[in-house]
């Protein structure tokens, strides 16, 4: 497998930042959905330049819908990663359009398309987006985010690493205090 031509993951935040959380996430996992919006929020708590997000996109293989909502977020990454945090939030807020009894009947082109009328929704074009979200490209790139996740021995989502190190009794119900035992440490 060639190597990835940039860091795997979505960068909320500075690359530079003092902390890195590194968040392995599933699309469609309630407790994926909590961890992302709180971690978010650390870092418009603590800042930019102290702490910064990753978001690995790590699609569980029980929910047949999961890969096809990460070639989403990829797909827009490789469009204007700018907008790739955007589109993870807007597949977050419309999660119940996208449980296992939502799409139970649906083929993957009306998940697609479903998919693509979030991707308009943050300004991007429906046939490039539908173009790119089933490209060889975004495949690569989903592989290289299973493949980072699965050398670091990740099997539950959401599994969270600080600056490297695992974050083992991370829970997703942790509140901004919760974390801010973590986080303050580590930035006095």
């Amino acid at each position: 497998m060639p190597l990835p031509k940039h860091y795997v993951g979505h960068i909320i935040g500075q690359r530079d930042a003092k902390v890195l959380i590194e968040v392995f996430l599933d699309l469609i996992c309630p407790f994926s959905r909590k961890t992302f919006y709180t971690v978010k929020s650390l870092v418009e708590k603590y800042g930019k330049s102290n702490v910064s997000v990753s978001i690995v996109q790590y699609a569980q293989p029980w929910h047949h819908q999961s890969p096809l909502l990460h070639r989403a977020a990829i797909a827009v990454d490789t469009i204007d990663s700018s907008k790739t945090v955007d589109m993870i939030d807007k597949i977050y807020a419309n999660f119940d359009n996208f449980v296992d009894a939502a799409v139970e009947s649906k083929s993957k082109n009306d998940i697609a398309k479903d998919l693509a009328v979030l991707a308009e929704s943050i300004g991007l074009d429906k046939e490039k987006f539908l173009s790119a979200m089933f490209s060889d490209d975004v495949t690569q790139w989903l592989k290289y985010h299973t493949r980072h996740g699965r050398q670091l021995s990740v099997h539950v989502t959401p599994t969270v690493y600080v600056n490297g190190i695992n974050l083992a009794d991370h829970s997703s119900s942790w509140t901004l205090d919760d974390w801010a035992k973590h986080m303050d440490p580590l930035l006095a």
